[in-house]
């Protein structure tokens, strides 16, 4: 069984990005793309290990990615991920669990929407937080003096974004909405949450906007309605902001407080 290394393609190694390892398609694109070598491969029931940007991922089922997540696949696929300090954990790649080396960076357009918003020194909430790479990118628009509290429900997630993507001003934790109960009202800057279908759970939406002191970012794909009516019946609103994604391919609205005196 050999090793594949995936080639991070380039659209978006720019500036902007302080990790290469979020420099690949701006969606879910089931990569890498099953070349007839790898179908071939797959078909035999041969397993393949991937290597990319020195983590190894390594199939523990013979079934490809693009097949295991269509429609006829089994849902999901399991890989065994090696980190370069040794760590091993066993992931399992679905639509709702999204490993961006694996399946590209989903949601990453809706937080660069937002890229203008974001002060260096704030301290931010991203919830959930995945499997640590949107909360990667924010830790890297943010300076020494900012901070960030990445919160994700899914302990299997959770744990690979504490190990893949370890940052000095960033905490990757395990929980849910209720988990900030603890913390005082206005306690972060912003708020921010991208999801992969539109919000139905009005406590959670509350407890967010409880903690932001400045705006609460909400974003799903298209196509659905917008995010903005959701955000719209928030109390101590002062306005909505739509904003505008690369390829409209996300649906994203802030919602601000009132302007404060710094």
């Amino acid at each position: 069984m050999g090793t594949l290394r995936v080639p991070q393609p380039p659209s978006l190694a720019d500036a902007a990005l302080a990790d290469p390892a979020l420099a690949a398609p701006t969606d879910l694109d089931l990569r890498p793309r099953a070349s007839l070598a790898n179908r071939l491969r797959h078909a035999l029931g041969l397993k393949q290990t991937l290597l990319v940007h020195g983590i190894r991922y390594r199939e523990l089922r013979a079934e490809s990615l693009r097949r295991a997540l269509s429609r006829n696949g089994s849902g999901g696929k399991d890989y065994l991920a090696s980190l370069p300090d040794g760590h091993s954990i066993p992931i399992r790649c679905t639509h709702d669990r999204v490993y961006a080396d694996l399946m590209g960076p989903r949601g990453l357009p809706a937080l660069r929407a937002a890229d203008g918003l974001i002060r260096p020194g704030a301290r931010l909430l991203l919830f959930p937080g995945g499997t640590g790479y949107l909360a990667a990118y924010l830790a890297s628009r943010l300076s020494r003096s900012g901070s960030l509290v990445s919160l994700e429900p899914d302990a299997q997630a959770a744990r690979f974004a504490a190990l893949r993507y370890p940052r000095p001003s960033l905490a990757h934790e395990h929980g849910d909405t209720a988990s900030l109960a603890g913390e005082t009202d206005l306690a972060f800057d912003a708020a921010l949450s991208v999801l992969l279908r539109p919000c139905t759970d009005p406590v959670a939406l509350a407890e967010l906007w409880r903690v932001a002191r400045r705006w609460l970012l909400l974003a799903w794909p298209a196509p659905a309605e917008s995010p903005a009516p959701t955000l719209a019946g928030l109390p101590g609103l002062d306005r909505v902001e739509t904003l505008t994604t690369v390829g409209q391919a996300w649906l994203v609205a802030v919602a601000h407080r009132p302007p404060e005196s710094d």
